[in-house]
């Protein structure tokens, strides 16, 4: 095993993959407001629940979005914060197993 040192990580990457990530947590999160929000519209149909229908279709489409945007911000946000400590404490220490036929 190969002790390796990450002392600096490129934020626009780091940023993107946050972003990926939260989209799809964004589109899980909206997806329960739609099944949730059928569920609540047809039981108050009478009571004028047309809206919480309308409410979980715009969260499949828009949850996805808002989610990788905040994302996105807090993926830069830990990358900044990360390259100043890491420049203070010396990097974050991993531990790589290279094998032969890989490398």
């Amino acid at each position: 095993m190969k002790r390796t040192v990450i002392r600096k990580v490129e934020v626009t990457s780091v940023a993107v993959f946050m972003a990926i990530i939260y989209a799809v947590i964004g589109f899980i999160v909206g997806l329960f407001f739609f099944l949730f929000g059928g569920i609540f519209a047809a039981a108050m149909e009478e009571a004028g629940g047309v809206g919480m229908g309308a409410l979980g279709a715009a969260g499949m489409i828009i949850f996805p979005f808002f989610y990788a945007f905040i994302g996105f911000i807090m993926g830069a946000v830990i990358a900044i914060i990360f390259n100043v400590f890491a420049k203070m404490i010396g990097g974050l220490a991993i531990w790589l197993d290279m094998d032969e036929e890989h490398v």
